[in-house]
């Protein structure tokens, strides 16, 4: 035990022996310089010219108006057009067709008194670019059914697609389909469904279905709608 301490005494004064030992720099070496180099900037500059936006004859940039405000159908009131329905298709296009729709509860002056269940569409062709490329409240269901304060058949909440047959352009082969909620006197809320197709451009060709649910469970009213180029409609 004792020949481990000294052993252990003589070696750490041996490394502080060392470690008090001054190192003194060699002389006549060479020295080295810093390199220059040109700074860069995160972003090369270009010489080419910055585009600027394009405007047509009398606009400019800043100024009011650029944007156009074509006016459109009417609807019975705003409950039924996403608010508080919740409906989400209510507008589509089709690229091959060049055509657009928005499908609504016709409004005042487009259906008979005290009707609100009717349907229609306001049909934009060539994408719909100018005024006289629409037509507004183009009917497409009518409720014909008596039953109370409201006829039986009277539509809410409407979704509405295209129904454009593969490689199709002509809008006069083209259909509208729509599917909307309805009362159906099967209880005091939208307990049936009304669904159907109309021609894009000739109404009179035309289909119209009902779906009641009595007794219950009664459907509601969907927030989704899709179609395939098969015609398969997808309702959620």
């Amino acid at each position: 035990m004792r020949k481990f301490t000294l052993l252990l005494v003589v070696v750490l004064t041996v490394i502080t022996s060392f470690a008090q030992n001054k190192t003194l720099p060699r002389q006549g070496l060479p020295q080295a310089k810093a390199i220059n180099h040109t700074l860069v900037s995160n972003e090369p500059i270009s010489s080419a010219p910055i585009p600027t936006a394009n405007y047509t004859e009398g606009e400019k940039l800043g100024s009011k108006g650029i944007v156009s405000v074509i006016p459109i159908g009417t609807s019975a009131n705003a409950y039924s057009y996403g608010y508080a329905g919740g409906q989400k298709t209510m507008v589509w296009a089709d690229d091959n067709l060049k055509a657009i729709i928005n499908i609504h509860r016709m409004g005042p002056g487009s259906t008979p008194p005290s009707f609100s269940g009717y349907l229609g569409i306001d049909r934009g062709l060539n994408f719909g670019a100018t005024p006289g490329d629409w037509t507004n409240n183009y009917q497409v269901y009518a409720a014909q059914i008596p039953g109370g304060q409201y006829y039986l058949d009277a539509a809410r909440y409407p979704q509405g697609v295209i129904y454009n047959p593969e490689g199709n352009t002509d809008p006069t082969k083209a259909y509208t389909v729509f599917f909307a909620p309805n009362l159906s006197n099967t209880t005091s809320s939208w307990g049936g469904l009304s669904y159907g197709v109309a021609n894009l451009m000739n109404n009179a060709d035309s289909t119209k279905h009902l779906r009641a649910y009595n007794p219950p469970p009664y459907s509601y009213i969907p927030d989704g709608m899709d179609i395939n180029r098969q015609g398969v409609v997808l309702v959620s």
